[in-house]
């Protein structure tokens, strides 16, 4: 998971791209390996979240779908604690006027509130 991260990191978008396949496979085969608490699931998140908010589309489509295979796939108790870190980066994508980037993030969303606890998804629209 290790150079997953690094490539989320990277300048270089077609790396980012590749650490959200990574970071996708690793979420359907490989889920122990984000159990929370976790240092590591928390950068996850937070390096997917910037790359969310990718100037290019298809970074930010891919880093979308990331998520939603995490909010999807990953217990509640696991990803509860991410919402607020990711809520606020697709909401503004959910309003974008690119419809490639949009219907990704609205997907996202519904992953969100179908899988999540109710109390912490409302408590993050709220914020």
């Amino acid at each position: 998971m290790r150079p997953a991260i690094e490539s989320l990191k990277s300048s270089d978008w077609s790396k980012t791209f590749e650490g959200c396949n990574i970071i996708k496979r690793g979420v359907m085969f490989h889920k122990n390996l984000f159990v929370h608490p976790s240092a590591l699931s928390t950068q996850i998140f937070k390096d997917i979240v910037k790359a969310v908010d990718s100037l290019r589309s298809q970074v930010a489509k891919n880093a979308c779908l990331t998520l939603s295979t995490m909010f999807s796939e990953l217990p509640p108790r696991d990803v509860d604690n991410h919402i607020e870190t990711v809520m606020p980066i697709v909401i503004k994508r959910a309003t974008d006027t690119n419809q490639f980037i949009s219907s990704e993030a609205d997907k996202t969303l519904i992953a969100i509130c179908n899988n999540c606890t109710e109390t912490r998804v409302f408590a993050a629209l709220q914020a």
